[in-house]
Formats: C-alpha cells, sequence, structure tokens
C-alpha cells in the first residue's frame, strides 16, 4: 500500500528516486502509464496485469473504446526500480505528457495501489479539487445520532 506526499526532483537523465517508504514494494519491474489527470502512473507489474485485463474486458469494439484501448497500452512502458537507489526512469513521451521537466520538481504520491507522479502546480490544483470535494461529501451527508 502507498500513501504519502513526498517531493522529489526529476534528473537531467529523466529519473526519478522513488520514496523509501515505497522501493521494498516497487523493487523490480513496474508499468508506468499516462493518468487521466495529465500525471503518470506506477503500477507494480501484477497490478498493472489485472488493470490491462480489466480494461481489455471492459471496453467495447467502438471507436471509443478502441482509442481508450490504444491509449492505456501504447502509452504505458516497463521499467525497473533499481533496488539500492529506488530510482526509476521517466520516458521522455510520459515526461513530455505530465509537465515533467528534467533537473524540475515533481511532486511522488501513494494513492493506495499506485503511485502518482505530478507536476508541482497541477498536483497543487488537483489537490485543491480532491480537498473541495472531500470536505463537501462530508458536509452533504446528515450527521446520525
Amino acid at each position: 500500500m502507498f500513501l504519502g506526499e513526498n517531493k522529489h526532483n526529476v534528473d537531467g537523465k529523466g529519473r526519478i528516486v522513488m520514496p523509501r517508504a515505497y522501493r521494498e514494494e516497487l523493487a523490480g519491474d513496474v508499468v508506468i502509464s499516462q493518468g487521466r489527470d495529465r500525471n503518470l502512473v506506477v503500477w507494480k507489474l501484477s497490478d498493472w496485469e489485472r488493470e490491462a485485463e480489466r480494461v481489455r474486458e471492459n471496453t467495447t469494439d467502438t471507436r471509443k473504446g478502441r482509442a481508450f484501448r490504444l491509449t492505456f497500452f501504447s502509452t504505458s512502458e516497463q521499467q525497473t526500480v533499481a533496488a539500492n537507489t529506488g530510482r526509476i526512469q521517466l520516458p521522455a513521451h510520459l515526461r513530455e505528457f505530465a509537465g515533467l521537466d528534467a533537473g524540475a520538481e515533481a511532486v511522488v504520491v501513494g494513492n493506495f495501489e499506485t503511485v502518482e507522479i505530478w507536476n508541482p502546480g497541477r498536483y497543487a490544483e488537483q489537490k485543491r479539487l480532491g480537498e473541495e470535494v472531500y470536505l463537501a461529501d462530508e458536509e452533504d451527508e446528515p450527521d446520525e445520532e
């Protein structure tokens, strides 16, 4: 399980270090994919395989379904997290998609079964929206006594 929020720099070669708390669980092969909020999602290989099967089974053979599958699979990349350093390569096309520049800061966030990598500005906006939704949901439900 991945929890928390961390700031790390993308190095000049397009690599980022995973937080120490995530390294053991991520050690070995992972899949990096485009997130639906212009972020990157890092999956343990076994979790990505389950998600890939779900996508395959639940996308219809329509134009939109084929486009979704094409984007999901063609923009995903298998990478290896270096066991000793926790470093992972972020392919250039994924860095560009997420607005992550070499040498710049990124936010690495645990999202239970995945790790998300964000451009700091986009993450701040998403976090603000998430906090609004989180607090609004609480306010919308009547208190039970």
